[in-house]
């Protein structure tokens, strides 16, 4: 792996010189303020007048997120469903094009979300300008022009203090590198392009471009490539990446598509283009690293923004990505926000995300236990970390995968559920197993701060009240991610009710089979289209399911150990091991569980022996009334609590 020519350089500079023409008639959705620039490089836009108002950080993120795509949360604003005249745009009988949802109708919506005891709000999907069909935002065409669908600059900017107004939080979606799609592989324009090492010519598919980035088919015989792991956690051999010798002078990665799912290197997926829909940039090349940190500066300058979340985050070189997580930290700072938080979508095992967590952790840099890892600091022993500190790359999963993988086990579902390296079905082993794989440490105070954002489901997996006793599902697997998991609980839009989806009731849904599921209980969600409930407006402040999740909201506040509490530990279960059909001898461990959250006395002290209180929690995943019995005298069959004998203790759920 070598350095790029000089001529690379140049020509990568050379090709990107043009700026988005300055347009009055985008004046309100452009956040470049600069009309004089030639480079992309010199863009820059801030909030007016808004020098020393910008909202400070929260000193500790640990507070309940709500997760909304904006087109299909609430429509504010019908003007702007057909902003840009196309026949491709707006249809509500269709789950291919745009529903309508924008900013306003996320402004109306604050009292319900905040009388739920939502403090962040986590906008699934860029803010940026997508096609006119592109609903969820994941294919930006620019880096700068806000998408109008949504609403202008100044309507953001108005949504966003009053979200600060009331103590809440915005995290803004951020694809790193990923656009729309807009190139195509010589030879392969209509059929899947090959990976290959040597990378292929590339052509426009039409007249539309990237104005900022370009493609380039002149070969480099030498480049300077990244450094890249397995999923095991360990260095990629040389032997693997012996071919990446050379590369096209362009700002975009030229390797061929690798499909969304299937199992592939991680190192080929980091370069190739995803899914065949969208366009990777080098963010490894500095020359395009440093547009991409300019114009995410400029959201966080324009917007006011509290923090990123990072899509497809492990699809990003580490090296870069922990570069650019710097930058972004600083650009806050710049503007008062001490604790700008960087949240990111770690896919696959525990393992390979370990490498992009914090400063990165191999299998063979763990601390020796778990209170090791909870008294780390930045300025810790440097064999703990792969790289320097600042070089943060993400500091919490969101949405943990892997943690919902052992979900789906654990509430029953029956299949090919994990993946390579996940973390360990039971509760207690696996936040263990987290404590000393990940880097927890903050970047910005150098101390143990867990900030995972631990789901019952997100926008790219099933909804639980879609299958058989979905909804009874849902409320154990919020019950696990709210109140036993340390960390940041992460609740969907619509999952504070029964619902099954927000796309109309003329929404297609497939009858087929599952490939990863067996015998996919999915009967509900098959009948969704005659159901017109599915359809009804979901903000129900009355409705039992939001209640639920409210009260468990209220309980973090009123216990903090629930909220903050670094420890959890198994004090007795009666389980057994199930093993289902389609699990290829992998076993489900049902029963009922007795475990405590608790502070950890070696670092934490919470403030006061009341704040100190321990949380017993007691669960069962069976659904089916089951009568246990208990011996006292036989620790294997006892039921154990944390209290001594005769402290009177009282439930916290209805009914007391």
């Amino acid at each position: 792996m070598k350095y790029f020519v000089l001529s690379w350089v140049v020509a990568a500079l050379l090709s990107t010189t043009s700026a988005w023409p300055y347009d009055e008639s985008l004046v309100d959705y452009n956040l470049n303020e600069n009309k004089t620039a030639t480079n992309p490089v010199d863009y820059w836009g801030e909030w007016p007048g808004h020098e020393g108002k910008y909202h400070p950080s929260p000193d500790n993120w640990r507070f309940p997120f709500y997760t909304l795509m904006l087109d299909r949360f609430v429509n504010g604003d019908p003007t702007n469903d057909n902003i840009n005249g196309s026949l491709f745009e707006h249809d509500l009988t269709s789950n291919q094009m745009r529903h309508g949802g924008d900013v306003a109708g996320l402004l109306d919506t604050l009292d319900y979300l905040q009388g739920m005891g939502i403090k962040g709000l986590y906008l699934a999907g860029t803010s940026l300008m997508n096609q006119p069909w592109g609903f969820d935002g994941y294919s930006a065409l620019d880096t700068t022009l806000l998408d109008q669908h949504y609403g202008t600059i100044q309507v953001w900017r108005n949504a966003i203090t009053e979200i600060h107004k009331r103590g809440m939080y915005v995290l803004f979606d951020n694809t790193i590198a990923t656009l729309g799609d807009l190139i195509g592989f010589e030879g392969y324009l209509n059929t899947t392009t090959p990976f290959s090492v040597k990378e292929h010519p590339t052509t426009w598919k039409s007249d539309r471009r990237y104005v900022d980035f370009d493609i380039g088919n002149t070969y480099n015989s030498t480049c300077d490539y990244p450094r890249f792991w397995y999923e095991n956690g360990f260095p990629v051999n040389e032997s693997m990446t012996a071919g990446l010798v050379g590369c096209y002078d362009s700002d975009f990665d030229q390797y061929g598509d690798i499909e969304a799912f299937g199992v592939f290197p991680d190192w080929e997926r980091q370069l190739a283009k995803f899914a065949s829909v969208q366009d990777r940039l080098r963010e490894w090349h500095p020359v395009v690293r440093s547009r991409l940190i300019r114009h995410s500066c400029m959201v966080i300058a324009s917007l006011d923004i509290d923090g990123f979340r990072y899509d497809k985050a492990t699809q990003a070189t580490v090296d870069a990505l922990g570069d650019m997580s710097n930058a972004y930290r600083e650009c806050a700072r710049a503007v008062g926000k001490e604790n700008f938080f960087i949240a990111g979508e770690i896919t696959g095992g525990n393992t390979f995300g370990s490498i992009y967590l914090g400063r990165g952790r191999q299998p063979n840099q763990f601390p020796p236990d778990a209170i090791a890892a909870m008294k780390m600091t930045n300025e810790s022993d440097a064999q703990y970390f792969l790289r320097e500190a600042g070089q943060e790359a993400i500091d919490g999963a969101a949405f943990h995968y892997s943690v919902y993988r052992s979900m789906t086990r654990f509430l029953g579902m029956d299949g090919q559920l994990s993946a390579g390296y996940d973390v360990p079905i039971d509760w207690i082993n696996a936040w263990n197993e987290m404590l000393q794989s990940n880097d927890l440490v903050n970047a910005n105070t150098g101390k143990f701060d867990p900030r995972h954002m631990f789901g019952a489901t997100n926008q790219d997996v099933f909804r639980w009240p879609a299958i058989q006793y979905g909804t009874e599902r849902q409320l154990l697997a919020s019950f696990i991610t709210t109140l036993l998991l340390p960390g940041i609980p992460l609740v969907l839009w619509a999952k504070s009710k029964h619902s099954m989806s927000l796309t109309r009731p003329r929404r297609t849904i497939s009858t087929d089979e599952s490939s990863q599921y067996y015998h996919w209980p999915i009967d509900k969600a098959r009948d969704g289209c005659r159901d017109d409930t599915v359809s009804y407006d979901h903000r129900d402040p009355s409705h039992p399911v939001r209640n639920v999740m409210k009260h468990m909201y209220q309980m973090r506040d009123d216990f903090p150990v629930l909220n903050d509490g670094y420890s959890i530990q198994n004090m007795s279960k009666q389980t057994e091991d199930v093993i289902y059909p389609g699990s290829d001898g992998v076993p489900t461990e049902t029963g009922m569980w007795s475990v405590v959250r608790n502070v950890n006395p070696d670092v934490q002290d919470l403030g006061s022996d009341a704040d100190n209180q321990p949380i017993w929690l007691v669960y069962q995943n069976v659904n089916r009334t089951i009568h246990y019995e208990f011996d006292c005298n036989d620790n294997d069959t006892a039921l154990i609590s944390p209290f001594p004998t005769h402290t009177r203790v009282k439930n916290l759920f209805y009914p007391p």
